[in-house]
């Protein structure tokens, strides 16, 4: 099946094919102004609407729930994941600072 033009997936067959292929360690959403990556232990969502940016950081190791936003004490963190989501946004949020 060839792939709808756009659409920004990745065919799972390999994986259905092939429980130990390897994947990606992230996972990529988009909403509104927001994008979001969550990884196996962090959630990182960037609010952006070309005029603020706020940043949201959960540990869902500690706050399942993503109740405690961790990202103002937490700039290490954001440091790693923050080129990942850069690298990877494909474009949505033009402005991510």
């Amino acid at each position: 099946m060839q792939k709808p033009k756009g659409l920004d997936s990745t065919s799972f067959v390999p994986i259905l094919e092939n429980p130990k292929t390897e994947t990606r360690t992230e996972v990529f959403s988009y909403w509104k102004d927001v994008v979001s990556m969550r990884t196996d232990r962090y959630r990182l969502a960037i609010y952006n609407n070309g005029k603020k940016q706020k940043m949201m950081l959960y540990d869902h190791l500690k706050d399942p729930h993503e109740t405690v936003n961790i990202a103002e004490e937490s700039p290490k963190i954001i440091a790693e994941l923050l080129p990942l989501v850069k690298n990877r946004n494909n474009g949505y949020l033009t402005q991510i600072k």
